[in-house]
Parts: C-alpha cells; sequence; structure tokens
C-alpha cells in the first residue's frame, strides 16, 4: 500500500485512518506479518503515520506516543503539519466511540 503524503501540508484525516487500518490488519496477521513503513527521508511522514497508529491502538496521546519512538530512535522527527494532523484525527476518533 501506498499514501501520498505531502511534506509541510497536513493530510486529511482519511489518510490516517487508512495508514491505521492497514498497520492493525498487519499487526493482527496470523502469520506475524511485520510492515514496513518508510517515506522518502525516512524522519517525518512514516514516524508520523506510525506514532498516530500507536497512540491510537494503545489509548495513549500523540505526544505521548511520539516520545517513546524518539526514544527508540532519536533521528524521529514529526514536521508540525503532520502532527497537528495526527492530533486531530484521533480527536476525531475517540470523540466517535
Amino acid at each position: 500500500m501506498a499514501l501520498r503524503v505531502v511534506d509541510g501540508v497536513t493530510p486529511p484525516p482519511v489518510m490516517y485512518d487508512v495508514a491505521c487500518r492497514w498497520l492493525d490488519y498487519m499487526a493482527d496477521c496470523e502469520d506475524g506479518g511485520v510492515p514496513l513503513v518508510c517515506c522518502w527521508m525516512g524522519r517525518s511522514r512514516s514516524v508520523a503515520m506510525v506514532t498516530t497508529w500507536i497512540a491510537l491502538r494503545m489509548g495513549i496521546e500523540f505526544d505521548e506516543a511520539l516520545e517513546a519512538v524518539v526514544h527508540q530512535y532519536p533521528q524521529a522527527q514529526v514536521h508540525v503539519a503532520l502532527a497537528k494532523g495526527a492530533r486531530e484525527f484521533l480527536e476525531q476518533r475517540r470523540s466517535k466511540h
């Protein structure tokens, strides 16, 4: 699966939803599927999508999930627009449930 996420632009919530659903699917595969998530530079877009998924799956805030990711991968960064979109998506998602 490939998602076109543009640097510096806040992606629509559906992008985060698609990414999280795909990561859920991969994580729940019986054969132990392990997704490879990457972006051109490998530092912001991929980190934003995976961090959003971690926050959703663990029921924690985006910033808490990001702190854990950065602890494991100090080079990880999230562009402010991607972080904004992630927080908005998580807020929307949680208000529906």
